[in-house]
């Protein structure tokens, strides 16, 4: 019997010294937290330990103004140590710098509560709560292997469009709204920007310019401002610039989404034929006008005619003008097709192309045909006969005119012998 209280004595001595062991042990825990830089992954960033002297939370709390922000999420730890603690973040208030800020559940067991009794936890006389840095993942359509439209330049060209690969993107100008023109072997010489999901615009991309259009085998190609975009197979290396231009109809865009076309007119001096002149070539970087005007007081004078023309190469453009009020000197100007598509409006928003703040707009000479009158030639007077026809009417004539004269003989000659006779009377 005394041997089983001393037992029991000796059990309940351990216990009392365990107990208050673990107790003093308990003091004695000391909060940290361990953090390190990462990546956000699946919306969630991971505190690599922490050691808790209660059961708490660990908060994330975003950076502002260079210190400590808002929370953006939080997890439970438990008292003692927790490693690898997942914590799920507003990715969207997130910033570069974040905070794991250790707090403790002094409120309800198990439900966050701050602002309120879950207060963070102080270690000389500051919040536990080391910074680390975090990147955030590219979004989904920029990690697909989906085209970047981009913006490049040249002193030549000025800006315009480049693909990922910064290879230069041009336009086929016989290609239709959102709608492609270049197959079979036009595609083998200019290959498609074709893409799988939405194209990605970068620096200097109008994003709401970006759009797609389905070819006919199926797949999806680029456009900007609704023109199907494409590379030229003999460019060999970012900035080759080779296909601007080819046969009129390819040409590199602006970010504005207007084709790069220096415009030109070449003229040459001619003669009026059909009421009509013809300039050899117009270059225009949209669809619009070739104006004819006449002179005035040594320089451009008014509209005596105009044709239309189309964005690139126009040859031989044939203007029917005004003749009665033409001049010697004419001006070819450009004049671009601003108002109503297809209808001549100038004056009016249909106003001159101006290159180096002059009207684009060349001379040249001009001779009008001459009047029916004055073409015609003179006729030539028909050559005398050496003989007349003998008619019938002209035979009595001849008999009249040979009797009248052979009266005037025989009266002749009667006078003449009276006369000598009148000679030898009086001798």
């Amino acid at each position: 019997m005394k041997l089983r209280i001393n037992t029991l004595a000796l059990t309940l001595a351990l216990a009392m010294v365990l107990l208050f062991s673990a107790f003093a042990l308990a003091q004695e825990v000391t909060p940290s937290v361990t953090v390190q830089d990462q990546e956000v992954t699946g919306g969630t960033v991971t505190v690599a330990e922490v050691v808790a002297a209660q059961d708490g939370w660990m908060v994330i709390h975003a950076q502002k103004d260079g210190g400590i922000g808002p929370v953006i999420g939080h997890a439970p730890v438990t008292a003692g140590s927790n490693t690898d603690v997942v914590v799920e973040i507003d990715t969207t208030a997130a910033t570069e710098t974040l905070y794991a800020m250790l707090h403790v559940d002094e409120g309800e067991a198990g439900v966050y509560e701050f602002p309120g009794p879950d207060g963070p936890v102080v270690v000389d006389g500051k919040p536990l709560a080391p910074a680390f840095h975090v990147t955030m993942p590219m979004a989904a359509a920029e990690m697909a292997e989906q085209p970047t439209v981009m913006v490049s330049s040249n002193d030549q060209l000025g800006d315009f469009l480049v693909g990922d690969n910064e290879m230069t993107l041009y336009i086929f100008l016989k290609d239709e709204p959102s709608k492609s023109n270049c197959y079979d072997q036009c595609a083998e010489n200019w290959p498609p920007l074709l893409v799988d999901g939405a194209p990605v615009p970068g620096d200097g991309i109008d994003g709401s310019l970006l759009g797609t259009t389905t070819r006919n085998d199926g797949t999806t190609q680029v456009t900007y401002n609704g023109r199907p975009l494409y590379f030229w197979a003999h460019d060999a290396a970012p900035g080759d610039t080779t296909g601007q231009g080819v046969g009129g109809v390819w040409f590199v865009v602006s970010p504005a989404g207007v084709p790069v076309i220096p415009p030109s007119v070449t003229v040459q001096d001619q003669e009026v034929t059909g009421g009509t002149v013809t300039v050899a070539e117009v270059v225009a970087a949209q669809d619009g006008w070739m104006v004819i005007h006449a002179q005035k007081d040594g320089g451009i004078g008014p509209v005596i005619g105009h044709a239309p023309v189309t964005a690139g190469s126009n040859t031989d453009v044939v203007v029917e003008i005004d003749t009665t009020a033409a001049t010697e000197t004419l001006y070819a100007m450009l004049h671009v097709d601003e108002g109503e598509a297809g209808v001549y409006e100038f004056p009016g928003p249909d106003g001159p192309v101006v290159v180096d703040g002059k009207p684009l707009a060349p001379a040249f000479h001009v001779t009008m045909p001459m009047a029916a009158a004055e073409a015609a030639p003179t006729p030539e007077a028909a050559p005398t006969p050496e003989a007349l026809p003998v008619t019938g009417a002209d035979q009595t004539n001849r008999i009249g005119i040979v009797g009248w004269i052979l009266g005037i003989s025989l009266l002749s000659l009667i006078i003449l012998a009276i006369g000598v006779k009148k000679l030898q009377a009086g001798s």
